[in-house]
């Protein structure tokens, strides 16, 4: 599934949070719908936006206490029913939350704020183990952008132990058990910037790692939206479906997609795309 998680950091209170969370959301449908005119034209019935996750992560002093719902800051809107433009944004008010309330929420972003706080090794480990039956819940795109999160934002040693210990490669948590492990790292987990303002290194971090499972999950979308044409124009061979299944660019399978949209047979489409 493709979707965007738009993460707005937050260090001081804005009461104007719900307009501009719209305002952005607004631009990413923009550029969405101009960058697949050719594939979902306004004659296309199954035209669809993709959803759009609205998450502000605040970690400021003072309560925040700005509205979460958008109809909550339009003027009368009691009057009116649910004809009124409405969305709800995720609040992490990063100080106020426990590790007990970030392990129940279950969703990757808590996973990334139990994680980046100030910690020794050890403790940063018993947090990955933690966090473990969580991770195994998400979705493919999720758990990929969590694994590129780690890598990009730790010590390599120690975002490897973490890493496999999330893919189940329990021979690390055995070495996890080795005090003598710990003072060959020498070092303390990276505080990326939670703590001290959400620095450039945590936002890097996150974005690339979110964006890179994004992109995987467009391709997953793409193969599936061909297989579907495909499927109108009849059985589809088990050859041409392994071809599909591999590609992993996404511009071919785009011009893929607007290639089987204008076919009247598997065998046109084949030939069109010089199997």
């Amino acid at each position: 599934m493709f979707l965007y998680i738009l993460l707005e950091f937050q260090s001081s209170i804005d009461y104007r949070m719900p307009v501009r969370l719209l305002f952005y959301m607004s631009e990413l449908i923009k550029s969405y719908t101009e960058n697949n005119s050719e594939e979902y034209g306004k004659k296309n019935k199954n035209f669809l936006i993709p959803p759009i996750v609205p998450i502000v992560l605040y970690n400021g002093s003072e309560t925040w206490d700005v509205p979460t719902e958008f109809r909550s800051i339009i003027k009368n809107q009691d009057l009116f029913d649910n004809s009124l433009l409405n969305f709800k944004y995720l609040l992490f008010d990063i100080n106020r939350l426990n590790k007990e309330e970030l392990l129940n929420n279950k969703s990757i972003s808590s996973m990334i704020f139990l994680l980046d706080r100030k910690m020794k090794p050890k403790e940063f480990i018993e947090t990955i183990i933690s966090i473990e039956p969580n991770f195994d819940n998400l979705e493919k795109g999720n758990k990929e952008g969590m694994i590129s999160w780690l890598s990009n934002s730790f010590e390599p040693k120690l975002a490897k132990m973490a890493v496999n210990i999330l893919l189940k490669k329990d021979g690390d948590k055995m070495t996890f058990n080795n005090a003598n492990l710990w003072t060959e790292y020498g070092v303390e987990c990276k505080n990326l910037g939670i703590q001290e303002g959400l620095t450039k290194g945590l936002q890097e971090g996150l974005t690339k790692g979110i964006q890179e499972g994004l992109i995987k999950g467009k391709i997953e979308c793409k193969i599936e939206d061909i297989f579907e044409e495909l499927r109108t124009l009849g059985e589809i061979p088990k050859e041409l479906e392994e071809l599909i299944l591999k590609q992993d660019k996404l511009e071919t399978l785009k011009m893929w997609f607007k290639i089987v949209l204008k076919c009247e047979s598997i065998g046109e489409f084949v030939e069109k795309i010089k199997v």
